[in-house]
């Protein structure tokens, strides 16, 4: 497995012995979603942007974290300006118990307005680390309006519930 030359987590075979592979065109894992549907190089369930994490578990189970485009439904969360209008990225999670078929992405990371995140948050993607008994994320919270990503740290017990911290870790600059 490896990325793809347009983003995304592909499967790669060899005829002779690793020292030439190809992409397996039946083993896509994850794509890049490209702006356009039809350069999509997996089915929608399982595309996302190119910031994504896979993480093994002790048992040699996959999750897969990664930033999942859906379409905007609310006008405030629309910046005609970003590089997809209309395009929110939330954080996706899938797993999966072989490394090669992953469950449905479901969406586990995605802001909450009611709590004061602005209408522009979006997330670009999460690296997703084990930190004795729960999961430590690095959030890339990204504010659109500025074009900006701040990392924050947020923690979940599971991989699906996160808590964030909404503080910066790392100052931009």
């Amino acid at each position: 497995r490896r990325v793809g030359p347009k983003g995304g987590l592909l499967g790669y075979v060899s005829d002779d012995d690793g020292k030439t592979s190809h992409v397996d065109p039946s083993n896509h894992l994850f794509g890049h979603a490209a702006s356009k549907p039809q350069n999509r190089v997996v089915d929608p369930d399982h595309f996302s942007n190119d910031a994504f994490d896979v993480l093994q578990n002790d048992d040699g189970t996959f999750e897969y974290f990664a930033a999942v485009i859906e379409k905007a439904t609310d006008p405030r969360t629309i910046v005609k300006y970003d590089n997809a209008p209309g395009s929110l990225r939330h954080i996706g999670h899938s797993t999966s118990s072989d490394g090669v078929t992953f469950s449905p992405i479901e969406i586990v990371v995605t802001p909450d307005f009611d709590f004061g995140d602005p209408y522009d948050t979006q997330f670009y993607g999460m690296q997703v680390f084990r930190y004795r008994r729960f999961y430590l994320g690095l959030l890339f919270t990204y504010h659109v309006k500025a074009q900006t990503i701040q990392p924050e740290w947020a923690w979940s017990h599971n991989g699906i519930n996160w808590s964030r911290t909404r503080t910066p870790c790392i100052s931009l600059g």
